[in-house]
């Protein structure tokens, strides 16, 4: 591998190719490269550039905490995508947005 080869590029290039060799009937799998073959031909650039596969979630703001919280206490309706509701006790809804969460009243 030639120096000043980026690591993240490299990385993103082999989940691209595990990912689509994974796809593929196993009769076709026999023309995946050495892994060395792989590196020192710089095989990692032939893949078009892609976000990675696991992108972290960004935090939600105070201002959607509020929203969905007023909406919750409105309808009573939760999304498990937002973890458990307020009133649960492993709750992600921050203390100073639900000041009630686990049954207690958060500091002034």
């Amino acid at each position: 591998m030639k120096r000043g080869a980026d690591p993240e590029a490299i990385i993103r290039g082999v989940r691209q190719m595990a990912q689509r060799h994974a796809n593929q009937p196993k009769s076709d799998r026999r023309f995946i490269p050495h892994a060395v073959t792989w590196l020192n031909q710089e095989r990692w650039r032939d893949v078009e550039p892609a976000q990675d596969p696991t992108p972290v979630a960004a935090m939600p703001t105070d201002e959607k905490w509020r929203r969905w919280v007023t909406n919750w206490q409105k309808t009573g309706s939760w999304s498990a995508a937002m973890g458990p509701a307020p009133n649960e006790p492993d709750t992600l809804v921050p203390a100073h947005i639900w000041p009630r969460r686990n049954g207690t009243e958060a500091a002034a």
